[in-house]
């Protein structure tokens, strides 16, 4: 039967296991425990509110918009508000050094939510000649510097160039480099973006007007993100014409445990990894700190890890009978 191949087709697809009294959409997210909108739903930490015109999603208590849950990859995208400081307020012998704190979910505490910034995301500051610095870690070490980046505005000569661009405070004529930054990068003028490679639930955030010769001072507010977006610099954005209330960004979400898996991988560990075809991965924060697990499907299985019956995946066992083999794969 030279050529002739047969295959015969096996198909096993579990059911995820999920409880009827729970709400598991809204607007146009869907969720899945550990998160939740109603007592029960949820592993602790995991509780959502949906608006009452079931429209919008948020986390915890209704203060920060959910924009995606993803299970497998175990994150969280969410609209992140901007922090704006004002030079006004924030002068200290007339030098700019404000400090913020911003949280990856606002009811957490510094070590114990489940929620961390994942590294997917960048520091941005928008402003003329100042600094940003992100620091973070644990409640030992909590200063940690993690990330920082600079964004200037210098100034580019006299002349006609200078008259045309006078900022009209009666100085020397200098203009500001940021008229002609308008090219759609965020590069370092005007703005600037850091990668943050350190994952911490909260973070400070300071900025620090830079003291060089020639630098321009500036009235503008100084407007720092943490997103994991590339910044689109307009000029309607340098302007602050229209600066962003807010921008998405990216948590990992986690179990928080003190043990770490050590069990071998396909095999179901960690408390929450109810499912067959499961098993769990040590999420290790900044400076190598166990904050806890995630839990997920072995190869060739996908769902959701976290309920009875949530990894399902496809046998297909073809017999080639030309070669008089057996071959299987999952899919």
């Amino acid at each position: 039967m030279r050529g002739l191949q047969a295959a015969v087709l096996f198909t096993a697809v579990a059911a995820a296991a999920a409880p009827t009294n729970c709400t598991t959409r809204c607007g146009d997210i869907s969720f899945e425990y550990p998160f939740g909108v109603e007592p029960g739903c949820y592993h602790p930490g995991f509780n959502l509110t949906c608006s009452s015109n079931d429209t919008r999603l948020f986390m915890g208590d209704g203060t920060v918009q959910v924009l995606d849950i993803s299970i497998p990859n175990s994150t969280l995208r969410v609209n992140a508000t901007a922090m704006a400081f004002d030079p006004a307020d924030d002068v200290q012998r007339g030098v700019i050094n404000a400090t913020t704190t911003w949280r990856a979910a606002a009811a957490a505490d510094d070590d114990g939510g489940p929620f961390v910034v994942s590294r997917r995301n960048t520091i941005a500051l928008m402003g003329c000649n100042a600094r940003v610095d992100l620091r973070g870690g644990d409640r030992r070490h909590s200063d940690n510097l993690v990330s920082s980046c600079t964004a200037v505005c210098p100034p580019v000569g006299g002349g006609d160039d200078a008259a045309a661009h006078d900022d009209g405070d009666g100085g020397d004529g200098h203009t500001i480099a940021i008229i002609d930054a308008w090219n759609g990068k965020c590069s370092g003028v005007g703005c600037c973006q850091a990668n943050i490679m350190l994952g911490y639930p909260s973070y400070t955030i300071q900025i620090k007007q830079l003291q060089e010769k020639n630098l321009h001072s500036f009235d503008f507010q100084y407007i720092a993100y943490i997103t994991d977006e590339t910044l689109n610099f307009t000029e309607e954005i340098a302007g602050r014409i229209a600066t962003p209330a807010a921008l998405p960004a990216t948590l990992d979400f986690v179990i928080r445990s003190n043990s770490s898996c050590s069990t071998p991988a396909n095999s179901t560990a960690g408390g929450e990894c109810r499912s067959e075809h499961s098993f769990c991965e040590d999420y290790k924060g900044g400076g190598n700190t166990l904050l806890g697990y995630s839990c997920v499907c072995s190869e060739g299985y996908r769902g959701n890890p976290y309920v009875a019956g949530g990894c399902h995946g496809t046998c297909v066992l073809a017999r080639m009978i030309n070669v008089g083999r057996f071959r299987a794969r999952l899919v």
